[in-house]
């Protein structure tokens, strides 16, 4: 499989743990997508028990494997991870933490002219706008576009969803967990 690689001259970075992902990850990437040339979406985390992703069933794999699986047939957006499991915990690991995520952007893009972060917690602008000041960070608005799965419903909860996010473990192409999901709520399909 050729990697899909992000050659615009702005990129917005989107990144997270998506345990479990759900429709504000899918609108807040949507959103930065029209706002940027191209999206790199970080899926962070580790494998390990003291994941919060890992603890609740959902190992970083699987949850990069998800959200990849999501954006697949998108050109503008590329999904990768970061493995958080060697990192020391904060605030010893943000040097080590912003030194991966500049190894994923080298990695994903040819070197854009303007990279925007969009975080959801205000330590996050604070931190990269501290060791990474070429950029510019943009606090999210969790009450805008629900991007903490800490009171949402996410995608995994709703019926119609759950069964698309355990049929991405199955297909090679979104559409037809699409399809799946419009034959259910759709009439006349």
């Amino acid at each position: 499989m050729k990697r899909k690689h992000l050659s615009g001259k702005s990129i917005g970075i989107v990144f997270g743990t998506f345990a479990p992902m759900h429709v504000g990850h899918v609108d807040l990437i949507t959103k930065e997508k029209r706002a940027n040339d191209n999206v790199l979406v970080i899926v962070s985390g580790s494998n390990t028990q003291k994941d919060r992703g890992t603890r609740t069933g959902l190992s970083l794999n699987r949850r990069f494997r998800n959200v990849r699986e999501v954006f697949y047939d998108d050109e503008l957006i590329v999904v990768d991870k970061l493995d958080e499991a060697d990192m020391p915990p904060y605030p010893e690991g943000w040097v080590p933490w912003v030194n991966c995520v500049k190894d994923l952007i080298t990695k994903n893009t040819d070197g854009p002219e303007k990279i925007t972060f969009y975080v959801g917690e205000s330590e996050y602008v604070i931190e990269l706008n501290r060791y990474y000041p070429q950029a510019q960070v943009e606090l999210i608005e969790r009450s805008i576009i629900n991007i903490s799965a800490d009171g949402q419903v996410d995608i995994g909860e709703q019926e119609e969803f759950k069964q698309i996010l355990e049929s991405l473990d199955l297909i090679s192409n979104n559409a037809k967990a699409l399809e799946l999901w419009a034959k259910k709520n759709i009439k006349n399909i």
